[in-house]
C-alpha cells in the first residue's frame, strides 16, 4: 500500500536505504525443495536458536518482480519479503505459547509467508489457526506454506481476507495477530471494524506488532478506544527483541530509526 500510494501520487523515491533488514531472531537456512517446484521460489527453514525443534518451512519468491500496474491496483507489500515486524511477531508468539494455547487464532495481513501464524500452529498448541492476507497471490502462497508444514500442524487454514469485507462468512476468534499494519491511516476504520467483528466479545484480544511511524500508531489507538477497545502499549515485551533494539540503537553506522523500525506491542 505504501508503494501504491507513492506511485499514484508520483513521489516514489528512486532508491531507499531505510529498511531495517532483521532483528536476527531466527536461524534461517535454504533447504532443498521438498517437491518439484518452479525456479521462481526458494525454500527456507526458520528455527528458533533457543529451541531448534521449533521450526517452520517456507516457500518464498526468489526474485520479486512486481509491475507498476500491480502496485497501483493491489497491496503487494506482503509479496516482497518477510518484513522484520513479521519475524518479531512470530518470535513473540513462539515464546508466549500460553497466550494461544487452546485458542482460535487468526493472523491478518500475514503477507505471503504467514510466518507468525505458522509458529503459533507449531509452538503454541492452538485450537485452530487461520492465516490470511488481502492479496490473492499472498493468500495462495500461504496455502503452499501450510502444505509444507502439514506434518507438524493441525487444523490450520489459509484464506484471502480483505478488511471489512464478507466478515459474516468467517468464524469468530479468541486471538487475532498482525504485524506492521497501521501505517496507512485511511485503512484504520476497516481494520478496527474487522477486529471488532471477528474477535469474540468480552474476552477477545488482538496482538499487533508495529513501529510508531509518526502519528499512525497513536491515531489508531485513539480511534480504537473510541470504538470500545481497551489498549495497552508495551515497549519491552521480548528480551531478545529488546537486546537487538539496544544493539542497533548504539551502533554508529546503523540506519535503525526508533520511529520507523522499533516494533512495539
Amino acid at each position: 500500500k505504501i508503494l501504491r500510494e507513492a506511485l499514484i501520487k508520483g513521489n516514489i523515491p528512486q532508491t531507499t536505504n531505510t529498511r531495517q533488514n532483521s532483528f536476527i531472531l531466527f536461524n534461517s537456512t535454504i533447504i532443498s525443495p521438498p517437491h518439484d517446484d518452479s525456479t521462481d521460489h526458494v525454500f527456507l527453514k526458520y528455527e528458533l536458536p533457543k529451541n531448534t525443534s521449533l521450526s517452520v518451512l517456507l516457500r518464498v519468491k526468489k526474485d520479486v518482480k512486481i509491475t507498476m500496474d500491480e502496485i497501483k491496483t493491489s497491496d503487494n507489500t506482503g509479496n516482497i519479503c518477510i518484513w522484520p515486524s513479521e519475524e518479531v511477531l512470530a518470535h513473540f508468539c513462539a515464546m508466549n505459547p500460553d497466550k494461544f494455547r487452546k485458542k482460535r487464532v487468526c493472523e491478518i495481513a500475514a503477507g505471503s509467508s504467514g510466518l507468525a501464524g505458522l509458529f503459533v500452529a507449531v509452538a503454541c498448541d492452538p485450537l485452530s489457526v487461520v492465516i490470511s492476507d488481502g492479496n490473492s497471490a499472498a493468500a495462495d502462497n500461504i496455502q503452499e506454506n501450510i502444505k509444507l508444514n502439514n506434518k507438524m500442524i493441525r487444523d490450520v487454514h489459509g484464506m484471502q481476507l480483505i478488511w471489512n469485507q464478507n466478515l459474516d462468512q468467517i468464524d469468530l476468534f479468541d486471538v487475532i495477530i498482525a504485524a506492521d499494519c497501521l501505517f496507512l491511516e485511511q485503512y484504520h476504520d476497516d481494520l478496527i471494524s474487522t477486529l471488532k467483528y471477528l474477535l469474540v466479545p468480552t474476552y477477545g484480544v488482538a496482538f499487533i506488532i508495529a513501529p510508531t511511524r509518526g502519528k499512525s500508531m497513536s491515531n489508531f489507538v485513539e480511534k480504537a478506544k473510541e470504538n470500545g477497545f481497551k489498549i495497552q502499549i508495551v515497549e519491552n515485551y521480548d528480551e531478545d527483541v529488546e537486546k537487538q533494539h539496544k544493539s542497533l540503537s548504539s551502533s554508529p553506522n546503523s540506519i535503525y530509526n526508533h520511529d520507523l523500525h522499533r516494533p512495539l506491542l
